[in-house]
């Protein structure tokens, strides 16, 4: 089952689902979290065909765009089919990658190395977004929480630390769209704990504290933890079905 939750949040301009975005607008999306939100996806699965550019997405490489190509890459995440649901939709995207294998959430909070990072390249990206005359639609996707289940005493902290992500980013970009995911139930390791982390994610959902949430039972994995090819193209859907059915705003106050 796929959650979505679209708000207003006072925002001035609201519009429907990312085909709507206005010619004026940019869809940004930040993909972030730990492993499975970084690159874990070889592109060996990948067929000739599909392995080619696609110029409705970029991503932030370098300090500069770059037009997304697989054949450029040796791995990658949910972004390959983000970028084939943009061209098959005619729509622009752009993409930062900011996933990092094994990290837990303290450094994804307000003040740590990564949410730093993140902040960063959005506020790079964005600035040069306006630079331009355009307004950026930011789509944060958190896809973190298997470091943090790894005992009942990480667990049970992580409904506040998500509330704190959720609130540091929305105090940033008040008109962001976050969406979250849940995490596998993993039979060789504790699957309480586990699924306190992902109860945690549903009531920071049901609370209308992130616009999305999503479980990830159903998306194929190659060992249990991992996404396999086939679980990044089901999640790319998911993330593209969820986005298109949420209220989008656009940044109207740039970053400091």
């Amino acid at each position: 089952m796929i959650f979505f939750q679209g708000t207003t949040n006072n925002i001035e301009t609201a519009l429907t689902g990312i085909k709507s975005i206005p010619s004026n607008g940019e869809a940004l999306f930040v993909i972030g979290g730990q492993s499975n939100a970084s690159k874990q996806a070889t592109n060996s699965n990948i067929t000739t065909a599909d392995k080619r550019a696609y110029p409705n997405s970029l991503q932030w490489k370098s300090n500069a765009w770059e037009v997304y190509n697989p054949a450029n890459e040796s791995a990658h995440n949910q972004g390959f089919r983000l970028s084939q649901m943009a061209e098959a939709n005619g729509v622009d995207i752009k993409i930062i990658n900011v996933g990092v294998a094994a990290s837990q959430m303290n450094p994804h909070l307000e003040g740590g190395s990564w949410y730093n990072t993140a902040y960063n390249y959005l506020k790079a990206t964005t600035d040069e977004i306006i630079s331009r005359g355009k307004a950026p639609y930011v789509i944060w996707v958190f896809v973190q929480g298997e470091a943090d289940s790894n005992t009942l005493e990480l667990a049970n902290l992580y409904y506040g630390k998500q509330v704190a992500w959720a609130a540091s980013w929305k105090a940033d970009i008040p008109s962001a769209t976050l969406i979250v995911s849940g995490i596998y139930v993993r039979s060789a390791h504790n699957p309480a704990w586990d699924i306190i982390v992902n109860e945690a994610k549903e009531d920071v959902f049901a609370e209308n504290k992130v616009e999305g949430y999503y479980p990830v039972e159903g998306i194929s994995d190659k060992d249990g933890l991992h996404r396999s090819y086939q679980g990044y193209q089901e999640e790319g859907e998911i993330i593209w079905d969820i986005v298109d059915a949420l209220v989008l705003h656009p940044m109207l106050v740039p970053l400091t």
